[in-house]
């Protein structure tokens, strides 16, 4: 911020009856380019005062022709500089820098802070996905994650191409208050090796997708596919449908996470 500083220093002289007889001002002016919060340290009073001081003991000095060897004259001499230091702080809605500029330009102002604040604020879960990630590929759910509800689909985030399948009967999701990770199921169904690609599950709110143990498929083999994304809403939690048989309880997803992949075979 940029401060135009007027600072004033001053004495007030008096005589030997204590009465003032009138006032000494010294003034320093200067513009500086200080960071919120920074400090400004202003010098350049300079003072120099010499004069003799009578010194008495009392009683005895008062006595005349006598007195003057009951006291004594000093001869003193003082210097002293003066530095002042200025700290700004904004407040209030001094804040908002478009309070400073015309009127015409607030409006591109204010989207250039919005997309800024925006980009802050989920580079601030890039921490926060790379974990879930890892965690999904390790068969546990996410730290910090809630299982279970409802999500989008892989099938509606993502353009899986040519060759590739998504198993819409596999899907999980996992949510917090700010993001929600759907987890589907990829197949080539091809005769040959197929390449998933991330950049098919381009969408304004996607935040990272993952393939898992990797994009690179044979013929007939499969992957996972991790996709975050800005929450959309509320998740809504899941139900034991009436349908169902009495006997059949719902599975606790908090705790584990059921494997997508079909069973790797058995080596013998």
């Amino acid at each position: 911020m940029q401060l135009v500083v007027d600072v004033e220093d001053g004495k007030v002289q008096v005589n030997d009856d204590g009465v003032a007889t009138g006032a000494k001002r010294a003034t320093v002016s200067t513009q500086a380019l200080v960071q919120q919060n920074g400090s400004l340290v202003m010098g350049g009073f300079h003072s120099r005062e010499t004069g003799d001081t009578d010194h008495r003991i009392p009683l005895l000095g008062d006595i005349p022709y006598l007195g003057k060897f009951f006291s004594y004259t000093s001869h003193e001499t003082s210097q002293r500089e003066r530095l002042f230091i200025i700290t700004p702080h904004l407040v209030g809605d001094q804040v908002d820098p478009t309070r400073y500029i015309d009127e015409q330009d607030r409006q591109q102002l204010s989207s250039a802070m919005n997309e800024v604040q925006l980009r802050q604020r989920y580079s601030s879960m890039k921490g926060d996905i790379e974990n879930a990630m890892r965690d999904l590929a390790e068969d546990k759910v996410p730290t910090g994650f809630q299982a279970g509800g409802e999500g989008v689909g892989i099938g509606q985030l993502c353009n899986v191409g040519p060759g590739l399948s998504s198993d819409s009967s596999h899907s999980q999701w996992y949510s917090n208050s700010s993001v929600q990770i759907s987890v589907g199921l990829i197949r080539n169904i091809s005769g040959k090796p197929q390449r998933f690609d991330e950049s098919n599950c381009r969408d304004d709110d996607v935040l990272a997708v993952a393939a898992w143990p990797g994009g690179n498929l044979a013929p007939g083999q499969s992957a996972e596919v991790y996709i975050a994304y800005r929450t959309r809403g509320e998740g809504r939690r899941s139900r034991q449908s009436l349908l169902t048989s009495s006997s059949s309880l719902p599975v606790n997803s908090s705790r584990s996470r059921s494997y997508l992949l079909p069973p790797r075979p058995v080596l013998h």
